[in-house]
């Protein structure tokens, strides 16, 4: 993970899991500084818990466009907590379309 954040290398999506909150959080923080400017933090991060509401906030979120910048991050907390079986396939269908718009990119671009 830190190999690849100090490459330049960033994914688009993290899951970021275990006992150890203090573990979660350092590497959430390594994440926000490689890829948000601080000025745009403010702006292009939103932390939500999937206890409120459920997947459908969560997905709006996370369609929404970054403001001054190339990227934005949304943290979903407690997804374990509120996530059933037709949350889940609406985050699976969310996930299969952005990977397959991720993939057509990244094609055209080593074209």
């Amino acid at each position: 993970f830190r190999h690849r954040l100090k490459a330049g290398e960033i994914g688009a999506l993290y899951l970021f899991e275990g006992r150890e909150r203090y573990l979660r959080d350092i590497a959430l923080q390594e994440l926000e500084s490689a890829t948000i400017a601080p000025g745009l933090r403010d702006f292009n991060r939103t932390v939500i818990s999937a206890t409120n509401g459920g997947i459908e906030p969560i997905l709006g979120l996370a369609r929404q466009y970054p403001m001054i910048s190339t990227r934005r991050r949304v943290i979903v907390q407690d997804f374990e907590a509120g996530s059933d079986e037709r949350e889940l396939e609406m985050l699976k269908s969310y996930l299969s379309a952005y990977q397959n718009y991720f993939l057509k990119n990244k094609k055209s671009q080593n074209s």
